[in-house]
C-alpha cells in the first residue's frame, strides 16, 4: 500500500503472509518465594496472578509455590523471572512496597586481578581518546593446541566450544 501510495505503483494480486506457524511465547517459571525475596514483601497470590493475567502473560499450570507461564513474544524485554517480577513491581506500585529501617549491604576488597583490570580500562580509555579503535572478539583455534598446557584456562571450564562439522574443532583462545 506504501509504494502505491508514494509511488504510484499497483497492487498486482492479494495480501499474502508466508509466516509458516504462530511463534510461541517464552516459557517463565515464577516461585512466589522468589517473587517475595527480590522485591521484600509478601504480596498475596491473587494479586500476583491478577497483576500477571494484566500483562497478558498465560498462566499455564500453578500451585501454591509456582506458576508456569508463557510471556508473549512481543514482550523481548521479559525472557527471566527477575523480569516478571520487576513488572509486577512495576504495576504493584513501587511506593507500595515500605522501606525498613535496616540496611543491608556487602563489602568487597580489590584483588590483583582487579587492579589488572582497571589498568586495562584505563589505557584502553586513554588509547581510544586519542584516535584509535578497539575491537574485541572470540579467537577460534583448534583445541589441540591447548591440551598439554597447565597455565591455560582451558581446565577451569571457563571457556565455549563451537561444534563445527569438520575436524578438528576450533576452540577460543
Amino acid at each position: 500500500m506504501l509504494v502505491k501510495e508514494l509511488a504510484g505503483g499497483e497492487i498486482c494480486g492479494d495480501i499474502i503472509d508466508v509466516k509458516a506457524h504462530d511463534f510461541p511465547g517464552f516459557p517463565v517459571e515464577l516461585r512466589y518465594d522468589y517473587v517475595t525475596g527480590l522485591i521484600g514483601k509478601d504480596i498475596p497470590h491473587d494479586i500476583i496472578r491478577d497483576i500477571v493475567k494484566s500483562l497478558e502473560m498465560e498462566i499455564t499450570a500453578e500451585d501454591n509455590e509456582k506458576m508456569q507461564l508463557v510471556v508473549p513474544t512481543y514482550r523481548v524485554d521479559v525472557r527471566r523471572p527477575c523480569d516478571v517480577v520487576e513488572d509486577i513491581l512495576r504495576v504493584y506500585g513501587y511506593n507500595n512496597i515500605e522501606l525498613t529501617n535496616e540496611v543491608h549491604s556487602s563489602l568487597s576488597n580489590k584483588t590483583d586481578v582487579d587492579w589488572r583490570d582497571d589498568m586495562q580500562e584505563t589505557v584502553s580509555n586513554q588509547l581510544t581518546s586519542v584516535g584509535y579503535h578497539e575491537i574485541m572478539n572470540n579467537s577460534l583455534t583448534v583445541g589441540a593446541y591447548y591440551e598439554g598446557l597447565e597455565t591455560y584456562p582451558w581446565r577451569s571450564g571457563k571457556h565455549r566450544t563451537q561444534h563445527q562439522p569438520q575436524e578438528p574443532q576450533p576452540a577460543p583462545v
